[in-house]
């Protein structure tokens, strides 16, 4: 097949194919003559046509399509790093284990609690808060009294939800982070349960629910092999393009003058010349 000056063999359209997942080749047709006419003509035929045409109008000369290509070359250069090293290196169940073991923190979940509150700058104000939101109206006053009264902006609007909390303080939002005498005074009372006193928080007071909790969950090791695995691939692929990096920079870097630098343009304050 022909499209323009180029040329394609049946050899390379096999191994074109050859290497499309199966769930789009069944996508392609009902048999395998009708996935190949299509495969050729809806694929390789228009990816031709538009390289035919994005020579023609020379666009990878122009500065933006140049860094593109660039970054496209780079990022199939990273990949093809890490199919050589799973290939000649492959991860081993001693390596996982040991990672295993160094991170086991970071597989675990610590116990966390769902806290709601509300601060105030007096205790008065938040003792009258803990009365008023006990019995059957309660979970609607609570509401009422936080948009009324929280100091908090960020979680006033939602009834002083803070999220599932853990002995750090560390909620399950990422934004959020509280101080932890809050979970120490959750984790006196049940699950739907008010804490009966106000608690000091950085100068002030808060009124705290405990609206529920999440258990601790420790992970067992062959819930994380593939996770771990891949992290380690990870590690070794940007091993190896530091060391290519700095390989290629002593073969091919020369007559860099950092003084110029200063000559290139700039967005802050000092690249403005005053006029």
């Amino acid at each position: 097949m022909h499209v323009g000056p180029r040329s394609f063999s049946v050899d390379e359209l096999r191994a074109r194919l050859a290497i499309v997942p199966s769930v789009q080749k069944r996508a392609l047709g009902k048999n395998d003559d009708e996935r190949r006419e299509r495969f050729v003509n809806e694929v390789i035929v228009p990816e031709a046509l538009f390289a035919l045409e994005a020579e023609r109008t020379r666009l990878a000369e122009q500065p933006g399509v140049q860094g593109r290509l660039k970054g496209v070359l780079r990022d199939a250069l990273v990949r093809e790093f890490g199919g050589e090293l799973e290939r000649q290196q492959a991860v081993t169940p001693v390596e996982i284990e040991t990672y295993f073991n160094e991170h086991r923190a970071e597989f675990s979940v610590p116990k966390r609690l769902r806290v709601w509150w509300i601060v105030v700058d007096g205790s008065e104000l938040a003792q009258s808060i803990l009365s008023e939101t006990r019995g059957v109206s309660g979970l609607r006053r609570w509401t009422e009294l936080a948009r009324q009264h929280s100091t908090d902006r960020a979680t006033r609007m939602r009834s002083g939800d803070l999220g599932f909390v853990d002995a750090t303080g560390q909620s399950s939002i990422p934004s959020v982070r509280v101080p932890p005498e809050v979970y120490a005074a959750a984790d006196t009372v049940a699950d739907g349960a008010i804490v009966p006193q106000p608690v000091g928080v950085s100068g002030r007071f808060a009124a705290i629910w405990r609206r529920g909790s999440s258990p601790a969950q420790n992970v067992e090791l062959k819930d994380v092999e593939r996770r771990i695995a891949r992290a380690l691939v990870e590690r070794r692929v940007q091993e190896l393009v530091q060391r290519t990096l700095q390989a290629l920079r002593r073969q091919y870097v020369r007559d860099l003058r950092a003084s110029l630098l200063s000559e290139l343009p700039g967005s802050g304050p000092s690249s403005t010349k005053q006029r």
